[in-house]
């Protein structure tokens, strides 16, 4: 009975021993498993970061973009209107020029022989 009983106390020993090399091996992943997940916050936090400039440099892209939209359409509302201004002084020096012709057709009547 007394083997018995030092029998089932070695068993009783070996199995807590077993349980604490399990415990303690189970502390080291619970421990790697904890830097891990420290090591994913501070790389979730750099990604964070850099979605924050991402996001902040289109923001500003899409500003200058709107800028050039707008800086081009105010060119071609320029070019528009000197297009305009170039037909009206087209117009104007066709003007002018029949105003000329008929000034000298006018002028010329007057002339007086050379004669006379």
């Amino acid at each position: 009975m007394i083997k018995n009983i030092q029998q089932e106390t070695g068993q009783a020993v070996t199995s807590m021993d077993e349980g604490t090399l399990e415990v303690k091996e189970g502390m080291k992943l619970a421990e790697r498993a904890g830097q891990s997940l420290q090591e994913i916050v501070k790389i979730s936090q750099k990604v964070t970061e850099m979605i924050s400039r991402i996001a902040a440099s289109s923001e500003q892209q899409s500003t200058t973009s709107k800028q050039i939209t707008q800086n081009v359409e105010i060119i071609h509302s320029v070019t528009e209107q000197m297009a305009d201004n170039t037909r009206e002084i087209a117009s104007a020096s066709e003007g002018l020029k029949q105003l000329t012709k008929q000034l000298k057709e006018a002028v010329d009547q007057f002339k007086l022989d050379k004669d006379g």
